[in-house]
Protein backbone atom coordinates (compact mmCIF):
# COMPACT_ATOMS: atom_id res chain seq x y z
CA UNK A 1 0.00 0.00 0.00
CA UNK A 2 3.24 2.22 -0.38
CA UNK A 3 4.49 4.30 -3.02
CA UNK A 4 8.32 4.10 -2.64
CA UNK A 5 9.31 6.93 -5.65
CA UNK A 6 9.86 9.45 -2.93
CA UNK A 7 11.81 9.42 -0.61
CA UNK A 8 9.91 8.34 2.65
CA UNK A 9 7.51 5.74 2.68
CA UNK A 10 4.06 7.50 1.45
CA UNK A 11 0.64 5.65 1.37
CA UNK A 12 -0.57 5.16 -1.79
CA UNK A 13 -4.17 6.43 -1.04
CA UNK A 14 -5.39 5.51 -4.81
CA UNK A 15 -4.75 1.86 -3.56
CA UNK A 16 -5.98 2.47 -0.32
CA UNK A 17 -9.16 3.58 -2.11
CA UNK A 18 -9.42 0.60 -4.40
CA UNK A 19 -8.74 -1.58 -1.65
CA UNK A 20 -12.11 -0.03 0.48
CA UNK A 21 -14.09 0.48 -2.47
CA UNK A 22 -14.63 4.33 -2.11
CA UNK A 23 -13.86 7.01 -4.40
CA UNK A 24 -10.99 10.03 -3.22
CA UNK A 25 -13.61 12.06 -2.28
CA UNK A 26 -15.15 10.04 0.20
CA UNK A 27 -11.76 9.15 1.43
CA UNK A 28 -10.74 12.37 1.95
CA UNK A 29 -14.38 12.95 4.11
CA UNK A 30 -13.39 9.52 6.01
CA UNK A 31 -10.20 10.27 6.58
CA UNK A 32 -11.56 13.55 8.34
CA UNK A 33 -14.23 11.88 10.39
CA UNK A 34 -12.27 9.29 11.47
CA UNK A 35 -8.75 11.97 12.43
CA UNK A 36 -11.64 13.85 14.55
CA UNK A 37 -13.19 10.86 16.28
CA UNK A 38 -9.49 9.17 17.12
CA UNK A 39 -7.01 12.09 17.32
CA UNK A 40 -4.97 10.78 15.00
CA UNK A 41 -3.34 12.76 12.30
CA UNK A 42 -4.36 12.65 9.20
CA UNK A 43 -0.90 10.70 7.87
CA UNK A 44 -1.60 8.24 11.31
CA UNK A 45 -5.10 7.61 9.62
CA UNK A 46 -4.20 7.30 6.20
CA UNK A 47 -1.47 4.42 7.42
CA UNK A 48 -3.78 2.84 9.71
CA UNK A 49 -6.73 2.85 6.49
CA UNK A 50 -4.03 0.82 4.47
CA UNK A 51 -4.02 -1.38 6.91
CA UNK A 52 -7.33 -2.34 7.85
CA UNK A 53 -9.25 -4.48 5.81
CA UNK A 54 -12.80 -4.67 7.02
CA UNK A 55 -13.68 -0.65 7.02
CA UNK A 56 -17.37 -1.49 8.41
CA UNK A 57 -15.63 -3.69 11.40
CA UNK A 58 -13.68 -0.51 12.26
CA UNK A 59 -16.14 1.95 12.06
CA UNK A 60 -18.26 -0.31 14.36
CA UNK A 61 -15.48 -0.99 16.79
CA UNK A 62 -14.69 2.71 16.59
CA UNK A 63 -18.58 3.55 17.32
CA UNK A 64 -18.24 1.13 20.12
CA UNK A 65 -15.30 2.62 22.19
CA UNK A 66 -17.05 6.23 21.81
CA UNK A 67 -19.92 5.04 22.96
CA UNK A 68 -17.95 3.34 25.97
CA UNK A 69 -15.86 6.62 26.77
CA UNK A 70 -19.02 8.74 27.02
CA UNK A 71 -21.02 6.57 28.75
CA UNK A 72 -17.26 6.30 31.85
CA UNK A 73 -17.46 10.10 31.50
CA UNK A 74 -20.95 10.53 32.12
CA UNK A 75 -20.81 8.05 34.99
CA UNK A 76 -17.79 9.90 36.56
CA UNK A 77 -19.61 13.30 36.31
CA UNK A 78 -22.72 11.73 38.20
CA UNK A 79 -20.52 10.57 41.20
CA UNK A 80 -19.89 14.64 41.54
Amino acid sequence: MYNDSAHEYQADVQLICEKLGIGRHAFIMLTTKLCRLTSLSPKQMIDKLGEIDDLEAYIFQLRIEQEELAYAAKSYADDF
